[in-house]
């Protein structure tokens, strides 16, 4: 996957601080092509329930956004997050006081 199309799937516009970010993640998590097509089907399911996937301005990982509008969605969310991770062979670790998930690579 090449990382302009990794970058539009996820809602971002290809240029130099985005490219900097994208391969800095990249390169820390050292992730399949096969993983990063998880990466992105995961943020197109996840989309419709309000939450998302995003690079995180303060570490080289992608995070998950947990942030629907009620709590039964945000557990639904939960559910597929962590079925995702189990699938795939995927560590998260879950942010302080939010409702956010570091995608830190294979387990």
């Amino acid at each position: 996957m090449s990382e302009e199309g990794i970058l539009v799937s996820l809602g971002y516009v290809l240029n130099d601080a985005t490219l900097l970010q994208l391969r800095g993640i990249l390169s820390k998590c050292d992730f399949t092509n096969s993983e990063l097509e998880s990466i992105i089907n995961l943020n197109d399911k996840l989309k419709i329930h309000g939450a998302y996937i995003a690079m995180s301005n303060s570490n080289d990982y992608f995070k998950i956004k947990n942030q629907p509008e009620n709590d039964r969605e945000k557990e639904s969310v939960r559910d597929i997050i962590f079925a995702w991770a189990n699938k795939h062979k995927i560590n998260l670790e879950k942010v302080q006081n939010k409702e956010t998930y570091y995608i830190l690579g294979r387990k």
